[in-house]
């Protein structure tokens, strides 16, 4: 059956979009790799430090991000998809490098979550969506702070960092508390498949003092529970 011309230019506009964003994602991921090198002890390479070699991880991750934003949400949101995707990217990346989230990084993107909120719901819902979502960000950051401590005490070392505490209250601000459960569900059953892996890759077992950086996985599955709430 002939496709309808309206449908082949619908279809070849979101084919554009999407190399455009992709396009755009590799000087993105260059600056992305040089930055997560930087951080935390600085927010920038000194001299001329990021027109060095690519990182190819950074800027793989960077085209993934920007493709999925633009294959998987609408137009007006497929900017926001991307830098709010870019910035776990390179949170992400600092953490599996040195076991610290860069709340440089990180705390911005809670004031932003709680405006795309507002800029997304409905105007009639706006301020019990902007509450709910303050709330689950407040509710994220005790839940995960209040198991760092528990474990803190129990085990005399620390599990989770506040790092990881304070990246679940962005998780709030952005999926609020109905989308919680999900983000950390998804975190740790990616985290432990991949550690469960690795371990027999290496023919080790996993064991209970083994250290996982856990921000990789936190940040990867709040951005694809939001980008899937995008959709609906």
């Amino acid at each position: 059956m002939p496709r309808d011309r309206s449908g082949m230019i619908d279809d070849t506009a979101g084919l554009s979009l999407i190399l455009l964003c992709v396009l755009a994602a590799l000087p993105v991921g260059r600056v992305i790799g040089a930055m997560a090198v930087a951080l935390p002890d600085r927010a920038w390479p000194l001299g001329e430090g990021w027109r060095g070699r690519p990182r190819p991880l950074a800027t793989l991750g960077a085209g993934v991000v920007a493709g999925m934003a633009a294959l998987c949400s609408p137009w007006p949101v497929t900017l926001v998809a991307c830098l709010f995707g870019w910035a776990l990217l390179l949170a992400a990346l600092v953490d599996a490098r040195c076991r610290l989230l860069p709340d440089v990084v990180t705390l911005p993107l809670l004031p932003l979550g709680l405006a795309v909120t507002g800029w997304t719901v409905p105007d009639g819902d706006r301020s019990g969506a902007l509450i709910g979502h303050a709330l689950a960000a407040l509710l994220g950051y005790a839940l995960f702070a209040g198991l760092a401590a528990a474990y803190r005490r129990l085990r005399g070392r620390d599990g989770l960092g506040l790092g990881d505490a304070k990246l679940l209250a962005v998780a709030g601000a952005w999926v609020g508390v109905e989308g919680l459960p999900s983000v950390v569900l998804l975190a740790a059953v990616s985290a432990l498949a991949v550690a469960l892996t690795l371990a027999a890759l290496r023919g080790d077992r996993l064991s209970g003092g083994a250290s996982i950086a856990f921000g990789p996985y936190l940040a990867a599955a709040l951005w694809l529970i939001w980008l899937a709430g995008s959709l609906r």
